[in-house]
């Protein structure tokens, strides 16, 4: 039985390689191309040499779905992949849409041939691919999700260090490196991609525009909303963005004080979801011959798929019953 567990794996893995070489999924990334298009920006003029203009940044937004430019093409016409490519950019994954989608396919293929294989039981290998999608999903929503939340976090403090610096005399560009640099990640991050796409041609305000697709928050929209007007028509940028820090500061203390408020009625509603998980643990103890025809029939194979399902949308319903937006 291993014998042929083994070889889906090698097969799996041999015509992964072959796709990513043949789409030209393994080219330049993000940095590499920023670093490259500020090389031909400070180029020194050298006689009748022509130096290229300097690539702006809204020409590397393809690479997100793909390095192939037919293929890129092909996933630009669906909203799934539009939403893939935002997402993994919020995560901050050093991944292309074809990629992930490899990734997902080879190993949900994986999963449901090995339980195939272990069980002799076809839905037991589609539950195992289903899974693997499933907690693909879970994990990019969530990666992206918590570095939103850091964002936030971090974003009073910056508002708060470029209103002193910017006070002191610096300008804007001074005043986003040093945040920057003192910073940790994803702040530091994410502002040091507005100083390299400026770097390499891109306007300051096309900069923010895609720093608000990354980081969707109404913070970070009052914020940006206050660094384009004052680009546009001056004013004290220092005094408005000390007064947006405290703002943001006073709404994420009342998210906070609701996140205690509402801890009660989270922790019941994930104890209600373990309850079955539970029970299903005790009976496995005190009368396994009761629960055993859940993974020795096909009756029972369909009741754990049934169950599962139900687990998942009730985890939804009662995380969407529980979540209060300020």
């Amino acid at each position: 039985m291993i014998g042929p567990i083994l070889a889906a794996v090698l097969s799996a893995m041999a015509v992964m390689a072959l796709v990513s070489v043949l789409s030209g999924e393994l080219g330049m990334t993000r940095r590499r191309a920023l670093e490259r298009a500020m090389r031909i920006r400070s180029a020194p003029d050298q006689g009748n040499v022509t130096v290229p203009p300097p690539t702006t940044t809204s020409l590397m937004r393809r690479d997100a779905y793909a390095g192939n430019e037919s293929i890129s093409a092909f996933f630009r016409k669906f909203d799934w992949a539009r939403r893939r490519a935002e997402l993994m950019d919020r995560a901050n994954l050093p991944l292309k849409v074809s990629e992930y989608l490899l990734i997902i396919g080879v190993a949900t293929v994986l999963v449901a041939l090995a339980l195939i294989a272990l069980t002799g039981f076809l839905p037991a290998g589609l539950v195992g691919g289903l899974g693997v999608i499933l907690v693909g999903e879970v994990y990019l929503h969530r990666r992206a999700n918590a570095r939103i939340n850091k964002f936030n976090e971090q974003l009073p403090t910056a508002l708060q260090m470029m209103a002193v610096s910017l006070q002191s005399g610096f300008s804007i560009s001074d005043a986003i490196r040093t945040v920057a640099q003192d910073l940790d990640a994803p702040l530091s991050t994410e502002f040091s991609r507005i100083l390299d796409e400026s770097r390499a041609g891109g306007s300051f305000e096309d900069s923010l525009h895609r720093l608000h697709e990354r980081i969707d928050t109404p913070d970070l929209q009052i914020a940006i909303q206050a660094l384009t007007v004052h680009a546009r028509v001056g004013g004290n940028l220092g005094e408005i963005l000390e007064q947006v820090a405290v703002t943001m500061r006073e709404r994420e203390e009342l998210r906070r004080e609701i996140r205690s408020l509402t801890a009660q009625e989270r922790i019941s509603a994930y104890i209600v979801a373990l309850l079955p998980v539970w029970v299903l643990g005790m009976m496995f103890f005190a009368s396994r011959e009761t629960v055993e025809i859940l993974w020795t029939t096909s009756t029972g194979h369909l009741m754990v798929l049934a169950a599962l399902c139900f687990e998942v949308v009730g985890l939804i319903l009662t995380k969407r019953v529980t979540k209060v937006e300020v």
